[in-house]
């Protein structure tokens, strides 16, 4: 409340009060307990008796000092829509003059609140609401080896993308520094208790009430914390449900909501935990576990993507000899094979391969699968924004940081390298930021702030592959932007693939669920959503073309081994059917088919020998004919969005690459090698080496997805940690782009740096 101190607990009894404890000692004199808070130097003193032996409770109400009430409190807000002020209050207990204790207290004045509207859970902080971004977290390092200095790091980086929300999964992270990073940083902290899940009662019920009731006393000055939630994914059993509501209620005063499971009641479930293509994310439904899984958006409180390292951090994982071909038993050591299941490992590299080709090895599987990371992550926040209030109101990835050597759920990796999904993740989170939708080719500009713009001006440029402009495309809109809402400024017109089923009506033998797993699946151009047979058994989905036409390319993407084997047929009356092709083999993630041309009305896909204990799971069937060039579009191509104030400040740039066939960027493989100049410049500042980088596209070829690394002098090995502004930025003929790297000056020692500059088309 804006005029008091709200969130000003005493250090350990209840709201307002602090607790005082005397030993056996006889003290000769009266006690006074001295309080200062800052900023404001609002001062005042409480002198009270204690016996040897007791303990006492000794009051702090603003009705006695009325110093307490502050008339313009300078507010904690979340990162991107305030500052995040903080105040101190020091307490000192003096016998006779002389100080026997004292302690330290870093508070904030805020205050939260929370609504459900349309069923959908949001925030509020200082009576704005607050539109949540970010990222799971679970234990800070594997071998609980963090410290002060590296949880700054952790947060930082968080705040870097963006973000203002963590939830701390099942209370793992403990440290007070994960906390007070958060209060700097303006990261809000959704923050479980110890249960995940499991219908069962620790052993204890007593001695887990009495941790959770000082996890709240000791936590509870931390302005960060936004929510207390009592379950991963289940509702705490009787008693511990209420008890947890009850201490929250007793100990919080009431200040901060307490939700009982973290993926129902107003909240939209929790995964998947697999890549899809960017359309899946602004399409309904992204499909979640919990009771709003088929409503939309909400509020999601885990969903993720794999997500491979860069090849620095792949060689410091993997043994040389077992590299290339990737070793399934070494990957799944670091978290990539079954003991990441709902990852879908298999279905990750069969769509970084389908996107952009046969890897060369391993070195190039891991700058192809950068691309995936960036655009699947990035089109993960977009998607959510898409629907800014229109039943979205948050996300947090799983997962944000990583605590493990692992190929999988990160957007930094356990050497703070800073991948694809990074850079995806922190172009989305822009507080003002203009996307674009794969879904319906429409460019909105979100703000996400609590700022208002005016006078904005926003274009869409469309380029070929060699960097020629396809004007026809080019678009320009005035706009205002009010805090926290996504307009609609703008439709970029291109034509639709040349995917014969799309859209079209389908049929099947069975369905698991007519509304989430229904037939039409396979036709709606959505690699997220599926279409799941009602049990095993030869069951078959069907597409009804319209009319006879021509196709030879069939494009089939699965859940993994769906199918030991199966055929596709054609029909012209959907009664009498001939086999136009014999799998022979059980199905692979994404099967790609070329057959002789066929001319038919309907195509039916028919399992001939499934699993017997699993049922067909199909995500897409895609049918192909003899195509006709696009005139003005290469298969690959650019879209390039501005927005620029009215003195033609950039405020928001955002870069895309789309495809005449739905994820198919393999001709990004043909673009000319880039000729790149690099030139630095550096300085000292606060123990901080910056680094000033100016690249520069000298060559005739776009030069596609720079990835920047700065590196030793004297051994050409990778720096980490750093801190970047940006990073696979894409630079037509002649552009430049300047980046600014920040490394701690004691990492170089007496060495220096070399800034290696790769585009993808080296």
């Amino acid at each position: 409340k804006h005029g008091g101190i709200p969130n000003f607990k005493g250090l350990y009894g209840f709201p307002g009060t602090a607790c005082i404890s005397l030993n056996d000692t006889v003290i000769h004199g009266i006690p006074s307990h001295d309080i200062v808070i800052r900023p404001g130097d609002i001062t005042f003193e409480k002198r009270f008796k204690i016996g040897a032996g007791q303990q006492r409770t000794v009051g702090v109400d603003p009705r006695e000092f009325p110093q307490l009430t502050v008339d313009d409190p300078a507010l904690w807000w979340p990162n991107g829509y305030g500052d995040q002020n903080l105040y101190t209050c020091e307490l000192t207990c003096e016998v006779d003059g002389e100080v026997s204790d004292c302690r330290t207290v870093t508070f904030g004045i805020r205050e939260y609140s929370y609504d459900f509207v349309k069923g959908v859970f949001q925030l509020s902080v200082n009576g704005e609401r607050i539109y949540c971004k970010g990222g799971n977290w679970g234990m800070s390092e594997y071998m609980l080896r963090c410290r002060g200095a590296e949880y700054d790091l952790k947060i930082r980086l968080h705040r870097e993308m963006n973000y203002n929300m963590i939830r701390n999964w099942i209370g793992s992270t403990t440290d007070d520094e994960f906390y007070e990073a958060c209060d700097r940083y303006g990261i809000m902290v959704f923050d479980d208790f110890w249960l995940n899940s499991h219908p069962n009662l620790p052993d204890d019920v007593f001695a887990f009430n009495r941790n959770a009731v000082e996890k709240i006393k000791r936590l509870r000055n931390h302005p960060s914390i936004a929510v207390w939630c009592g379950d991963n994914e289940g509702v705490p059993l009787a008693p511990l449900n209420e008890w947890l509501r009850e201490d929250v209620k007793a100990f919080d005063g009431g200040d901060r909501w307490y939700q009982p499971i973290s993926r129902e009641y107003g909240f939209s479930g929790s995964g998947p935990w697999v890549n899809a293509h960017p359309i899946w994310y602004f399409t309904a439904h992204p499909l979640g576990y919990g009771d709003h899984k088929l409503d939309g958006w909400g509020f999601r409180t885990e969903i993720g993507s794999a997500v491979f390292t860069n090849y620095e951090s792949y060689k410091k994982f993997m043994p040389e000899p077992e590299r290339w071909p990737a070793s399934p038993g070494m990957l799944d050591k670091h978290f990539f094979g079954n003991s990441a299941g709902n990852a879908r490992p298999t279905r990750y590299f069969a769509a970084v391969e389908y996107n952009y080709g046969k890897a060369a090895g391993a070195e190039d599987f891991c700058r192809k699968a950068q691309l995936l990371n960036i655009e699947v992550n990035k089109a993960m926040y977009e998607g959510w924004q898409h629907h800014l209030w229109n039943d979205a109101s948050g996300i947090l990835t799983w997962m944000s940081q990583s605590a493990y050597p692992s190929f999988v759920w990160q957007t930094y990796d356990y050497y703070y390298d800073l991948n694809g999904a990074y850079w995806g993740v922190r172009k989305a989170c822009e507080p003002l930021h203009i996307q674009w939708s794969y879904a319906d080719n429409t460019v909105k500009v979100v703000n996400a702030s609590g700022e208002a713009y005016n006078g904005l001006r926003a274009t869409a440029t469309v380029y070929n592959m060699d960097g020629s402009e396809v004007k026809r495309y080019a678009q320009r809109a005035a706009l205002s932007s009010l805090p926290n809402t996504a307009i609609r400024v703008m439709r970029l017109p291109f034509p639709e693939d040349h995917n014969l089923a799309r859209g079209k009506k389908t049929v099947a033998s069975s369905s698991e669920n007519d509304v989430s797993h229904a037939p039409k699946s396979v036709t709606d151009g959505n690699t997220g959503s599926s279409w799941r047979s009602g049990g095993p058994g030869e069951q078959w989905v069907m597409v009804d073309l319209g009319a006879p036409t021509e196709f030879s390319d069939i494009l089939l993407t699965w859940e993994s081994e769906a199918a030991k084997a199966y055929e596709i047929l054609a029909s012209d009356d959907a009664a009498t059917w001939r086999t136009v092709y014999t799998s022979g083999k059980p199905s692979t993630p994404i099967d790609r088919i070329r057959i002789d041309p066929v001319t038919a009305r309907y195509v039916k896909l028919q399992g001939t020998a499934p699993r017997d204990d699993w049922q067909l799971v199909l995500f897409e069937m895609e049918l192909y004919g003899p195509e006709t060039p696009a005139k003005e579009l290469s298969p690959v191509h650019f879209i390039r969005l501005r927005l620029t104030d009215d003195a033609g400040n950039l405020l928001s740039e955002n870069f895309y690459w789309r495809s005449n066939r739905l994820g198919d960027y393999r001709a990004l493989n043909d673009l000319e090698p880039a000729k790149l100049d690099v030139r630095t410049k550096a300085e000292t500042v606060d123990g901080k080496r910056i680094i000033r980088a100016t690249v520069t596209n000298r060559g005739r070829s776009v030069a596609f997805a720079v990835r920047l690394m700065p590196v030793y002098a004297s051994t050409g090995e990778q720096i980490l940690p750093v801190i970047m502004d940006d990073n696979y930025f894409t630079l037509l003929r002649g552009e430049t782009r300047k980046v600014d790297i920040e490394i701690d000056e004691s990492l170089l020692g007496e060495d220096t740096y070399k800034l290696v500059a790769r585009p993808y088309n080296d």
